[in-house]
C-alpha cells in the first residue's frame, strides 16, 4: 500500500512540476531530434540517390570515342569478366531560332541500363516519336512537332509523346557541356535507334555485378568503379589503333574506287571527290576513348558532396547543441533533487528505503528521458530528414526520399540523454541521502552574504540603487547559479552566430574568389590541334571582348606515399607578366622560373610548403617539380608554372590549348553569342564563363542556406526553453525569498525585475561569450565542411552578430514576461509557511 501511494506521490510530482518536466522532455527532444536528424540527413540524400540509380539501373562507366564504336568494340568488351555491355547513339543538335542545345540519345526498349522514368505521356514506340527531358514542359507540350536537321538523323520532323527524367541528368538546371551551339545543354532527348542513320555507335555503357550491392556515394564504390576502368582499359588499350586501321583502310578503299572511275570517265566530280577523301585521311587521328564514372553525369558528384557537407557539419553543430541541451538537463535534474530535500527527509523518516525513495526520482528522469529522446527520434528521423531532403533536392530529379534510421547517432542521444537526466538525479540523491532525516527536514542555511569585488570599487558601488546592489550581490553570491545560466546562454548564442556565420560563409565563396583571385571572364578550350589565331581574331572582332592571354591548361596527378592521389589542373603560363592581370596570386610571391605555385588546398591536404618536392603525372609523363610558394584560392586546385620552368622538367615545349578573357559586363544572352561564335571557327571545345561559375556556385550554396535556417531555428528555440528552464528553476528555488520582498512592500514590477535583473546580467554575459564561441565554432564547422576542391572562408558578417545578440535578448524578455505573470500569483502565505 506504501509503495502504491508512494508510486501515486511520483506522478503528482510530474503534475505539480509539469513546466519544468515539460521543459525537460523539450530540452532532450531538441538534442535528439537535431543530432539524429541531421546525423541521418547526409544518409539520407545518398540513400535516396542510390535507391533511384539501382530503380533506374544507371550505368557504372560511359565510353566515349572520337571515332565512335564497331561489333568488335563490343566483342571486346563483353570478354570483361561481370561487365553487362549495352551501345547506343548521342549527338548535340543546336536548334538555331530558339538558341536551345539538346543532348539527344536513343531509346531501346530491350535496353537494361539508364532507364526512363516518364513524368507524362509515354515513350517513343516508332523512329518519328520523340520524349522530351521533363524541364522541357514549360516550352513545349504533348503533341508538338520536334523539328531536327542533322545529318546523323533519319528524319526531320518528330511529334512529342511524352516527357521523361533520365538517371544521367540529376541536375535540373545543368545538363553539361556540347560541342555546338552556345556550349551548354539546355535540354535531353530520346529517340528511337532507328531514327539514327550513322553506322557506328556513339556510346557504350557498362554495368557490373561487383557493384549492384555497393552505395554509389561510398568509398567502396568509387575504389571498385576506378579497378573496374582499368579492367575496361587494359581490355581496349589495343582498339585505338585497331580502330585507326580500320578508319584507314576505309578510306584506301574509298580512294581505290574513286581512281577506277576516273580511269573509265574522268569527270570534274570524281577528281573532287578523290581530294577531299584525301584530304579526310590526312585529318584522322588515331581515335581517344573517353572513360567516365557516374560523377561526370551532370549533377551527380554535385549532389553527393552536398549530402558530404551536411554530414560534415553535422559531425560538428549538432554535438555541440546536443551537449549544450544534455548539460542544461543535468543541471536542471540536480537542482530539482536538491529543492525536494525537505520532502525527501519526511519519507525517509517515515521509513522508506534509500532505494524506494531513489525509485520515485528514476520515474521522473526516466519517463523525462522516454518522451523526450523518442520523441527527438521520430521527429529527427521521418521530419526533420524529410525536410532537409526536399529543401536540399530541389534543383534535382532525386524525388522519393530514402528514410535512414542511423542507430549509432540514435544510440549515442539515448545513452547520453539518460545518464545526463538519471545520473544527475543519483548523483544528487546520493548526497542527500546521506543525511539523517532530521538534517534533511531543517532548510538549508542560506549562503551568507559577503563583501563583493564590486563593493571595493567605490566610485561604481556607490552610483548603485539599493535594487541594483541586491542583484550584484545575489549573483556573485550564488555563483554556481551565475555559471549555468552564462554557459546555458552563451552556448545558445554561440549556435545562433555559428549558424548565421555559416550562411555568410558558405556564400562568401564567389565573392572571394572571382575578382579577387580569378579576374577573368571566360576561359576557351581549343581542341588538341585548334588554331590559337583564329580564335584571337574572333575575340578580337567582338567589342566587349578587353583581351585575351594563351596559355597551356592540363589535368595532372598528384602522387605521394601513404596519400590517395589527387587530380588538380595545371597552368603552363608563357608570359609571366601578363599572367598576374588574369590570376592573382595572393599569399604568396609572384611566378618565376625556378619552381611552381601551388593552391593552399591541395598544400594542406599534402603538407606542402615552399620548397616542398612533388611528383607529378602529365599524360604519362612523370615530372619531378619544386613548390616555390602556395596561393590562396578556394574553388578548384591549381599549380601555376611558367613556360621556361614547365620546358626543364618535361624536357618539351607546352603547346597552348586554352584562353583566358578579359570582357566588359555582359549578359547571359551575350555570353551565349560569343560561345556560339568560338564554336563555329571549329578550333574550340567549350567555352566556360566565370558568371555561370559564380551562379552554379551559388545555387549549390543555396540548397546548404535551407538547412542553416533549420540550425538558426532550433538553435532559437533551444536557446528560449534553456532560458525559461533556467529562470523556472530560479524562481521555485528562491520562492520564500521572493515572497519575503514582497510582504516587504515591493510592487509586481519590482519583484519581477529582482529576477529579471539578473537575467539580463547573465544574457548579457552569455551573449559576449557566445560570440567568440560562435566564431571558434563556425571555424572548426568550416574545417570539417571543406572538400578536395572547395575551401570555405571564415566570413561573420556584423549582422550576424547583432542578429544573434537580438534574438537572445527577444527570449530573454519574453521568459521576462512569462516569469512576471507567474510571479504575480505568488500566495505570499503559503511561500513562507512552506519552510516551517
Amino acid at each position: 500500500m506504501m509503495k502504491k501511494t508512494y508510486l501515486k506521490a511520483s506522478f503528482r510530482e510530474i503534475a505539480r512540476t509539469k513546466g519544468q518536466f515539460m521543459a525537460i522532455v523539450l530540452i532532450i527532444m531538441l538534442g535528439a531530434m537535431l543530432f539524429v536528424g541531421v546525423k541521418a540527413g547526409g544518409p539520407v540524400l545518398q540513400n535516396s540517390a542510390n535507391r533511384e540509380v539501382l530503380k533506374q539501373n544507371l550505368s557504372d562507366v560511359q565510353i566515349v570515342s572520337t571515332a565512335g564504336f564497331t561489333n568488335k568494340d563490343l566483342k571486346v568488351l563483353k570478354k570483361v569478366k561481370g561487365a553487362s555491355v549495352e551501345a547506343g547513339y548521342q549527338l548535340f543538335y543546336n536548334d538555331p531560332q530558339k538558341n536551345e542545345v539538346f543532348h539527344l540519345l536513343s531509346y531501346n526498349a530491350k535496353a537494361q541500363q539508364n532507364k526512363l522514368s516518364v513524368t507524362a505521356g509515354r515513350l517513343p514506340r516508332t523512329n518519328k516519336e520523340i520524349v522530351l527531358d521533363d524541364q522541357a514542359k514549360k516550352d513545349y507540350h504533348l503533341g508538338d512537332q520536334f523539328k531536327i536537321k542533322s545529318t546523323q538523323i533519319n528524319n526531320h520532323q518528330f511529334k512529342i509523346v511524352g516527357f521523361v527524367k533520365s538517371p544521367l541528368f540529376i541536375n535540373n538546371e545543368e545538363k553539361g557541356y556540347a560541342n555546338v551551339g552556345k556550349g551548354q545543354v539546355d535540354y535531353f532527348a530520346y529517340l528511337s535507334e532507328s531514327a539514327f542513320s550513322t553506322p557506328v555507335k556513339s556510346l557504350i555503357q557498362v554495368s557490373f555485378a561487383d557493384l549492384k550491392n555497393k552505395s554509389t556515394y561510398s568509398e567502396s564504390y568509387k575504389k571498385a568503379v576506378k579497378k573496374d576502368i582499368a579492367r575496361l582499359k587494359k581490355t581496349l588499350k589495343n582498339r585505338p589503333q585497331e580502330r585507326l586501321n580500320e578508319l584507314l583502310r576505309q578510306f584506301d578503299e574509298q580512294l581505290s574506287e574513286a581512281q577506277i572511275k576516273l580511269q573509265k570517265q574522268p569527270p570534274t566530280k570524281d577528281v573532287v571527290q578523290e581530294k577531299e577523301i584525301q584530304s579526310k585521311k590526312k585529318a584522322i587521328v588515331k581515335p581517344v576513348y573517353t572513360y567516365q564514372d557516374r560523377f561526370d553525369n551532370p549533377g551527380f558528384a554535385e549532389y553527393g558532396n552536398l549530402a558530404d557537407r551536411i554530414a560534415a557539419i553535422a559531425n560538428v553543430f549538432p554535438v555541440f547543441f546536443f551537449f549544450i541541451a544534455a548539460l542544461i538537463t543535468f543541471t536542471t535534474m540536480t537542482r530539482m533533487v536538491e529543492n525536494n530535500r525537505r520532502e525527501i527527509g519526511v519519507i525517509k523518516a517515515l521509513g522508506y528505503r534509500k532505494s524506494e525513495i531513489s525509485f520515485k526520482y528514476l520515474i521522473y528522469t526516466i519517463l523525462a528521458s522516454i518522451i523526450g529522446v523518442t520523441v527527438g527520434i521520430l521527429i529527427g528521423t521521418y521530419i526533420l530528414t524529410a525536410i532537409i531532403f526536399v529543401l536540399c533536392s530541389e534543383r534535382y530529379s532525386i524525388r522519393h526520399v530514402a528514410f535512414v534510421f542511423d542507430w549509432p547517432s540514435i544510440t549515442i542521444a539515448a545513452v547520453v540523454f539518460f545518464l545526463a537526466a538519471v545520473g544527475a538525479a543519483m548523483i544528487a540523491l546520493t548526497s542527500e541521502l546521506r543525511e539523517k532525516p532530521a538534517t534533511l527536514m531543517v532548510p538549508k542555511s542560506p549562503k551568507p552574504g559577503k563583501r563583493i569585488l564590486l563593493e571595493r570599487i567605490t566610485i561604481i558601488w556607490s552610483r548603485l540603487s539599493f535594487n541594483h546592489k541586491l542583484t550584484m550581490r545575489n549573483i556573485f553570491r550564488y555563483k554556481s547559479r551565475m555559471i549555468m545560466a552564462v554557459i546555458g546562454i552563451s552556448g545558445c548564442t554561440g549556435l545562433l552566430l555559428a549558424g548565421t556565420g555559416l550562411k555568410d560563409s558558405l556564400s562568401s565563396v564567389s565573392a572571394k574568389q572571382f575578382g579577387p583571385i580569378t579576374n577573368y571572364q571566360a576561359l576557351v578550350i581549343l581542341k588538341p590541334n585548334g588554331n590559337v589565331r583564329t580564335v584571337q581574331n574572333e575575340l578580337k572582332a567582338n567589342p566587349k571582348v578587353k583581351s585575351s592571354f594563351a596559355l597551356t591548361t592540363k589535368t595532372v596527378t598528384l602522387h605521394q606515399p601513404d596519400k590517395t592521389n589527387q587530380d588538380l589542373t595545371m597552368q603552363v603560363v608563357p608570359n609571366k607578366d601578363s599572367f598576374k592581370h588574369y590570376i592573382h596570386l595572393l599569399s604568396t610571391k609572384k611566378l618565376n622560373d625556378q619552381g611552381a605555385i601551388i593552391t593552399s588546398k591541395i598544400a594542406e591536404d599534402f603538407h606542402l610548403k615552399a620548397g616542398s618536392e612533388i611528383q607529378l603525372t602529365d599524360q604519362g609523363q612523370k615530372l619531378k617539380v619544386h613548390i616555390a610558394g602556395v596561393a590562396e584560392n578556394y574553388l578548384g586546385n591549381y599549380i601555376y608554372l611558367s613556360s621556361n620552368y614547365y620546358q626543364k622538367i618535361a624536357l618539351k615545349e607546352p603547346k597552348v590549348n586554352s584562353l583566358m578573357v578579359k570582357t566588359d559586363k555582359m549578359s547571359t544572352n551575350l555570353n551565349d553569342r560569343l560561345a556560339q561564335k568560338l564554336l563555329a571557327t571549329k578550333e574550340v571545345v567549350s567555352t566556360s564563363f566565370t558568371a555561370q561559375e559564380i551562379k552554379k556556385q551559388n545555387d549549390s550554396i543555396s540548397n546548404l542556406n535551407a538547412v542553416v535556417l533549420i540550425f538558426v531555428l532550433l538553435s532559437g528555440l533551444l536557446d528560449f526553453i534553456v532560458l525559461y528552464n533556467l529562470t523556472n528553476i530560479n524562481i521555485s528555488e528562491r520562492m520564500r525569498e521572493l515572497s519575503t520582498i514582497k510582504v516587504l512592500g515591493f510592487y509586481d514590477n519590482e519583484v519581477t525585475m529582482y529576477v529579471a535583473r539578473e537575467n539580463i546580467i547573465f544574457t548579457i554575459f552569455g551573449i559576449v561569450f557566445g560570440w567568440g564561441i560562435g566564431y571558434e565554432l563556425t571555424n572548426f564547422i568550416l574545417q570539417q565542411a571543406a572538400m578536395e576542391n572547395v575551401v570555405f572562408p571564415l566570413v561573420i558578417k556584423p549582422f550576424s552578430y547583432v542578429l544573434a545578440a537580438v534574438l537572445t535578448i527577444v527570449f530573454t524578455l519574453a521568459v521576462t514576461i512569462i516569469t512576471h505573470v507567474k510571479l504575480r500569483s505568488i500566495d505570499m502565505v503559503e511561500a513562507l509557511k512552506a519552510g516551517e
